[in-house]
């Protein structure tokens, strides 16, 4: 079975629960009017709503006039799917400026606890998503301290024991899930305690994308599986994973990412046909099924595969563009990868991206071979 996460991400996930096997997460932006997606609830075992936004005074609410309409569809797709799980994401890149706040006092945290398990069962949704991007650390503006050390995991105590309360309270003998979104750095994880938010968490999603972007001046992978041979100590979501392990989190709490988009970069140097070359230009961002219905059908583009890194990439050496994404291939390869370590999961930023299925169908079919 497949997991659908509704924000921006695709999660493949085992959990302990004997009626449930394997699971992919599939993220879709909370600002898209979702119904209209398409959305096969019988591939998925979770849905991560995006987003659950933080009010300067530290109250959670939804910001968007869809948010509502979208979420009593995705609890509909229960109908077809039974053991579909929802969750709410809170936070995001844009959104994680005052989550220092809300995790500086008790009094704080319990409140945003409290009032979060509120929009739970509000909602009628199975837990939530943390994505605070990131503690410690400036972000997108936000609100950071020395103290979100260790703050961070007294929130997703706080957290754990609110949803573990509305449980008992509601007598319904359901688990709550509790899961956050983590940077794919060591320096994430110097910024946080990861023993003592892996004893709380059901799982992490470890956002293993975006290794490189149009912000750099070099061009690299976005998400590739290993090191690639021009890059041999670059970033690799291997790399990520072997972080996360030795840091003692279980192999099976680590849920890996993947993309459904590809970034890509103007006056690319020519050498190893633009990979991991200086780009004097920036570029920008593309949707996976704008590569495979528009730039791949251009005759300029060619198409190459790192053998050793397990990633595709476009080089249009007239224009100087490089182009670094994901492909079917790719994607099957982090499958397989995972289920030979026993990871979690893979999650996919995001669904949208895969307008006719090209990269959900083949990492559903690699999942149950």
């Amino acid at each position: 079975m497949v997991v659908l996460l509704l924000s921006g991400g695709c999660l493949f996930q085992k959990e302990k629960n004997p009626h449930e096997t394997s699971k992919v997460i599939v993220c879709v932006p909370g600002w898209k009017n979702i119904p209209d997606m398409g959305i096969n609830a019988s591939y998925l075992t979770h849905i991560n709503y995006s987003f659950v936004r933080i009010r300067q005074d530290g109250t959670p609410y939804l910001a968007n006039p869809r948010d509502e309409g979208n979420l009593y569809y995705l609890t509909s797709l229960k109908k077809q799917n039974p053991q579909l799980k929802i969750l709410l994401r809170v936070g995001g890149w844009d959104g994680s400026k005052y989550f220092s706040d809300v995790a500086r006092t008790d009094s704080s945290r319990r409140r945003f606890a409290s009032q979060l398990v509120v929009m739970v069962a509000m909602y009628n949704v199975d837990g939530v998503d943390i994505d605070w991007e990131y503690p410690g650390r400036i972000g997108a503006g936000n609100h950071y301290l020395p103290d979100d050390q260790l703050n961070f995991s007294l929130l997703l105590e706080d957290l754990r024991i609110a949803l573990n309360r509305m449980a008992f309270l509601r007598s319904d003998n359901q688990h709550y899930l509790l899961s956050i979104d983590a940077g794919a750095t060591k320096d994430w994880l110097d910024h946080v305690v990861i023993k003592d938010i892996t004893q709380v968490v059901d799982f992490i999603n470890v956002m293993t994308y975006d290794y490189y972007g149009e912000w750099d001046n070099r061009t690299g992978h976005i998400s590739n599986l290993f090191e690639s041979s021009c890059e041999p100590y670059g970033n690799s979501v291997s790399q990520s994973v072997r972080l996360f392990e030795k840091a003692g989190v279980p192999p099976g709490k680590i849920v890996i990412g993947g993309a459904f988009y590809g970034r890509w970069w103007r006056g690319v140097e020519k050498m190893n046909n633009g990979l991991c070359q200086i780009a004097r230009k920036k570029g920008g961002h593309w949707q996976y099924h704008t590569i495979a219905d528009s730039v791949m059908k251009i005759p300029d583009y060619h198409v190459y595969w790192d053998k050793k890194a397990k990633a595709p990439y476009l080089w249009n050496e007239k224009e100087a563009i490089f182009v670094s994404y994901e492909n079917p291939r790719s994607l099957e390869a982090k499958v397989r990868y995972l289920k030979k370590k026993d990871l979690g999961g893979i999650m996919i930023w995001e669904y949208s991206g895969d307008r006719h299925g090209e990269l959900l169908n083949p990492i559903h079919k690699e999942f149950h071979r």
